[in-house]
């Protein structure tokens, strides 16, 4: 067996966590795990047993929405994060990591994070707990961000608790921050679902020059959080919101009707900071969009109209299909699932956009049903891996779901092996 420090860090993690598999899936990507369904772990037998009898923990409800990957030194424990938003009932835990431990049909099941409490009992007390997590963000300060919706249901329900900004420092667990989001920066169907963060260069330091671009899918715009000021603004923009012709998804023969907004978004990494911009689309949508940090970053527009410089705002060109999440890496190279052809596909950001300029890297009918969480992370070796949660959304929306059979996918591959060496088109 190899040493820790001649293994690919993708590995050492996985062996770490408990979750290797030396299997091979969708014609590249590594399968990390897979569930028919979701179990947690709860501290005791009894505050499980308590939970299922209130209806607080349903086994079969809970669906992962989004997956991030830390890694520390070789050699040292590493996580792997996954999100379960609260939208239907039975959800005991919205955020959680990887545990060592295996339910009844062998898969791993969930530790919560950063500790049972949050997330039990949770509109008691709404500052320390997490309400619904759609999506997350670790950044390379040693931070996770958490972007709590506020609302048990979807965009519709009522809130339970204002929506609000949790980070805490990996090295420890522990809160380092909590921003409660103002009212007047949301309405009553803001549905805060997706966090990019952005660090810095500039003084007192990087990791406290930072800002997180949220998606408001529901209410078709973006906040703007500033780690340095402590404040938020919004900005919105007619390429935010869903197109109608495109609100009715079909995948793998099943179709359903859904008006989201803008889902999608990444920073590009290949450019200086101060040049680079924002990718962003709709779920409802085939177009890809971008928008210059430089503008979003400048508070002054904003304050007094969140439509302002529409201009600055332009579509880059189509995809063929809505896609949910997607990722740059720092050469320029956009991922994102391709929803109505069960694919994952990446674009050369250095290139015109265009449906014949797209490359289609995988496509897997069975493994790859929705692509609802992705990023590309830095392992410690330096190298960039493409991390992939799918959740057969279609069958979740249509009630359609099958607990017999495998619904639930992490996989993840080195982007040197998914391009071998080269670029996106």
């Amino acid at each position: 067996m190899k040493s820790c420090a001649n293994m690919n860090p993708i590995w050492i993690a996985l062996l770490l966590v408990g979750i290797f598999s030396s299997s091979e899936t969708s014609q590249g990507l590594k399968l990390i795990n897979e569930w028919k369904s979701i179990d947690f772990n709860f501290p005791t037998l009894q505050l499980r047993q308590s939970a299922i009898t209130r209806r607080e923990f349903i086994p079969g409800q809970a669906v992962p929405i989004d997956v991030d990957v830390h890694y520390q030194v070789q050699g040292a424990y590493s996580k792997v994060f996954i999100t379960f938003p609260r939208f239907r009932e039975g959800i005991p835990m919205t955020l959680g990591t990887r545990s060592t431990f295996k339910s009844g049909d062998g898969s791993n099941v969930i530790d919560p994070y950063p500790d049972y409490n949050w997330h039990v009992n949770p509109t008691q007390d709404c500052n320390n707990r997490m309400i619904s997590v759609f999506r997350i963000a670790i950044d390379k300060c040693n931070r996770l961000w958490v972007v709590d919706t506020g609302k048990i249901g979807l965009a519709t329900s009522p809130y339970v608790c204002p929506p609000k900004i949790l980070v805490f420092n990996l090295i420890n667990n522990q809160l380092l921050h909590r921003y409660i989001i103002p009212q007047n920066q949301y309405s009553d169907y803001s549905f805060f679902v997706t966090p990019i963060v952005h660090v810095g260069d500039s003084p007192p330091g990087a990791c406290l020059n930072s800002k997180a671009y949220i998606a408001d899918v529901a209410a078709y715009g973006l906040l703007v959080y500033d780690s340095q000021t402590d404040s938020s603004w919004r900005v919105q923009n007619k390429f935010m919101y869903p197109y109608p012709t495109w609100g009715t998804h079909t995948i793998s023969g099943e179709s359903f009707e859904l008006m989201d907004g803008i889902i999608g978004m990444d920073v590009d990494k290949q450019r200086q900071i101060s040049q680079r911009s924002l990718y962003f689309h709709a779920l409802a949508s085939e177009h890809e969009n971008i928008v210059p940090l430089s503008v979003l970053d400048n508070r002054t527009a904003w304050e007094n109209d969140p439509y302002a410089l529409p201009n600055s705002f332009k579509i880059l060109g189509p995809k063929g299909s809505p896609s949910a999440a997607s990722a740059t890496d720092s050469n320029g190279n956009l991922f994102f699932g391709l929803n109505s052809m069960n694919a994952i596909a990446c674009w050369n950001t250095k290139g015109k956009l265009s449906r014949n300029t797209i490359k289609t890297l995988i496509r897997d009918d069975d493994r790859l049903q929705f692509a609802s969480g992705m990023k590309v992370i830095e392992n410690t070796d330096g190298e960039e891996e493409l991390w992939i949660v799918t959740n057969r959304f279609q069958k979740v929306f249509l009630n359609t779901m099958n607990n017999n059979e495998v619904n639930f996918r992490i996989q993840a591959q080195r982007i040197g092996e998914l391009l071998r060496g080269g670029r996106c088109a």
